[in-house]
Parts: C-alpha cells; sequence; structure tokens
C-alpha cells in the first residue's frame, strides 16, 4: 500500500513537471510589433516589479504605432540620412509606465505612424562606483556605443552618485528610460522625458500632470515636421 502511494505522489510530480516545463516552453506568437507592445506592457499591470513595487496600470490601444528596432538598426537609418522617432524603454520601468500613455497619445496626435522603440532594460553600458571611480560592469549589446555617440548632441551624461551622494562621472552619454529621441535627416535634433514632472514614479498622475507630459511629448514629435 505504501509503495503505491509513493508511487502515485511520484506520478503526480511527473505530471506536474511535464505541465510546468510545457507552460514555460510556451511562447506568444504575435502577429504584429503594436499587438505584441500592448501585450508586454499590459501583461505587467499590477505585478510586482524589480523594486517589490504594484507595477502601474496601462492600457494601451491595438493600434499604436510601435515598431520593435535594435541599435544596429537605428545606426543604419541614421546613416541613410533618415527622419524618425524612437522610444527607449522598458515594460517594467515605472517612469515608462507613468508615461508611456501620453507618449501614444502625443505621437497619435502629430500622425506618427512609425514610432520605433528599443528595449533598454539589459542592453546598454552598466557601471558601477568603485573607491571613488565609475567602473564598467558589463558592456551593452552590439551597436549601443556607437548609437549613442551618434545621439549626443541630445543626450546627458551618465552620472552616477556613490555612497555619500557625491556625483561620479562615467564619461559616457547615456539613454535613459523613458526618453523619446527624434531623428532628422540622420542628425538627432530633439530629446524628451517627464522624469521632473513627478517624484514618485508610482504616485498620481494627475489630469494637470498627464496634460503637462503630452505637451512634453508633443514638442519633440512636432520636431519630425517643422523643424
Amino acid at each position: 500500500m505504501l509503495n503505491l502511494v509513493r508511487r502515485a505522489g511520484i506520478t503526480v510530480i511527473l505530471v506536474f513537471m511535464v505541465l510546468l516545463v510545457g507552460c514555460q516552453s510556451t511562447e506568444i506568437e504575435f502577429e504584429t510589433d503594436a499587438e505584441r507592445f500592448k501585450y508586454e506592457y499590459e501583461s505587467v499591470n499590477g505585478k510586482l516589479d524589480y523594486s517589490w513595487q504594484k507595477a502601474r496600470n496601462v492600457s494601451i490601444d491595438d493600434d499604436n504605432p510601435i515598431v520593435y528596432a535594435s541599435y544596429s538598426d537605428l545606426i543604419d537609418m541614421i546613416d541613410s540620412g533618415e527622419t524618425f522617432a524612437v522610444y527607449f524603454g522598458y515594460n517594467k520601468c515605472p517612469w515608462c509606465r507613468g508615461a508611456i500613455e501620453a507618449i501614444l497619445e502625443s505621437a497619435k496626435e502629430y500622425g506618427v505612424q512609425t514610432l520605433y522603440y528599443v528595449d533598454v532594460y539589459s542592453s546598454r553600458d552598466k557601471y558601477e562606483v568603485s573607491n571613488g571611480q565609475a567602473v564598467l560592469k558589463s558592456e551593452g549589446e552590439e551597436g549601443y556605443r556607437e548609437l549613442i555617440v551618434l545621439l549626443a548632441p541630445v543626450l546627458d551624461d551618465y552620472i552616477l552618485e556613490d555612497d555619500d551622494g557625491s556625483e561620479v562621472d562615467t564619461g559616457e552619454k547615456r539613454i535613459y528610460a523613458p526618453n523619446v529621441i527624434v531623428v532628422k535627416n540622420g542628425e538627432a535634433v530633439g530629446i524628451a522625458d517627464d522624469s521632473e514632472l513627478f517624484t514618485d514614479p508610482y504616485g498620481e498622475i494627475t489630469d494637470e500632470i498627464y496634460s503637462d507630459m503630452v505637451n512634453i511629448y508633443s514638442e519633440v514629435f512636432a520636431m519630425l515636421t517643422y523643424q
């Protein structure tokens, strides 16, 4: 009887493992980048993020203009003298989640048909402070350093803080999240972020703050046509 119970238990465990592996190996297929983007951002709604905070709920339109791109893709477009807008962020970034609806509303207002998107969560250079110096801990993906050189005219410096709160310069520029950058005829002409509008990325976004965000992103999207 005991052996029978043990065999039954082992069978249950094996079935569970098979189901678990099956669930982990299942990949969702998307027909469009817009569909993929909507899923990636909305699937995080209400879940704990990297800071163990509950992610803000966001709603993404089905017909959003997002097209996924790599650093190399953007470099090729710049080298070809193209004009485009690109959003840098990632789905669990609380600042990005606070901004994304305003970004997409602004893009729609200015008739942006394609807004390129680069997920920067783990694709950038990462520095840490050691003995008062900035030390490179991991390099970004292929093309990252070349791209920040091309976008340098509009990028902020990559500044860290040590334990005492003193600033430590890495000597590099930085693509932050969220950043929306406009390139016109192969030249970076504008950048927008709204991080100064609210100090708590998990806090309430009032109608006034949201309106200010829309205005910030509208100004940079307007460069696609008017600058």
